[in-house]
């Protein structure tokens, strides 16, 4: 009988692993069972709890946690895919001399056949660079706590903001013609702010504003030195790459038939050309 494949999913920075009916792998998990399915393979996929914005050395931790905690359960070949962060989360888990604060001793490295990374930073972002200056710093922090507050003490506020936010958004499609993004997020998780719901927010942004550490390891200078600790892994490894289309004056003038799209395009404009810098601050 073939043995049972494990893959683990990783999630990056932001990571959590479900809000409400939003997860962070949403449609993952049954694509990977659908595909092993077709090669008459049995698998089973697990999602690595992780620390939003913790150290990479902690994130580490915790991937290494769950190998242990999947090794120690059943047979069979580990396939790790990290999206983001994760994708650095996971390289410095299978490094075997990576000193870890982890829970359990895992020695299992020979069964750890693949690694994939989907838009890993392995090189850093500028993007971080700009974030650890104190501007970033006190937007994070600030932006965090207020939201907390809401959260906590704003229901009622909170829910009218939203609602007027989103008949805002509807406004220029009354009759739903067109979904985008924000009409996911508001359906699955903003409509129904209950108490549970809205104390997961709380809890999530707490770890976010209590440990930035991981913005100072992103920065193009910390990967450098993650690069110099974790070799190349002896396995099946491939990294997954994508590119985002220039902001351009099409671009903005497409985005003011849709108000969601006005208010985010500045912010896509200003972290695209933020992440085109180079290491030494100059546009690429």
């Amino acid at each position: 009988m073939a043995s049972t494949h494990h893959v683990l999913l990783i999630p990056g920075f932001f990571g959590f692993g479900k809000f409400g009916d939003i997860s962070y792998f949403s449609g993952v998990r049954e694509a990977i069972e659908e595909n092993f399915a077709a090669l008459g393979l049995a698998v089973t996929v697990t999602e690595v709890p992780t620390l939003p914005m913790a150290s990479i050395r902690w994130r580490a931790a915790r991937v290494r946690d769950t190998l242990a905690q999947v090794a120690g359960s059943s047979e069979g070949p580990i396939h790790l895919v990290g999206h983001s962060t994760g994708g650095l989360d996971a390289r410095l888990a299978i490094a075997p001399t990576a000193s870890l604060p982890s829970k359990v001793a895992f020695d299992a490295y020979d069964r750890v056949h693949t690694l994939v990374t989907v838009c890993a930073p392995h090189y850093g972002t500028p993007v971080a660079t700009y974030f650890t200056r104190p501007l970033g710093r006190f937007l994070i922090r600030t932006f965090g706590r207020y939201a907390i507050f809401m959260l906590e003490h704003g229901q009622l506020p909170l829910k009218l903001m939203l609602r007027l936010g989103y008949v805002a958004v509807r406004l220029r499609d009354p009759l739903r013609k067109h979904r985008n993004a924000f009409d996911a997020l508001y359906e699955k998780l903003l409509s129904d702010l209950s108490e549970a719901r809205r104390l997961e927010l709380a809890t999530f942004l707490r770890a976010v504003v209590a440990d930035q550490s991981l913005l100072f390891q992103l920065t193009p200078a910390g990967c450098d030195l993650l690069n110099a600790c974790t070799a190349e892994p002896k396995i099946a490894y491939a990294s997954v790459v994508a590119r985002a289309t220039p902001p351009s004056f099409h671009n903005a003038w497409r985005s003011l038939r849709d108000l969601y799209a006005q208010l985010m395009f500045p912010i896509y404009a200003f972290l695209h050309r933020v992440a085109r810098r180079d290491a030494q601050g100059n546009p690429s």
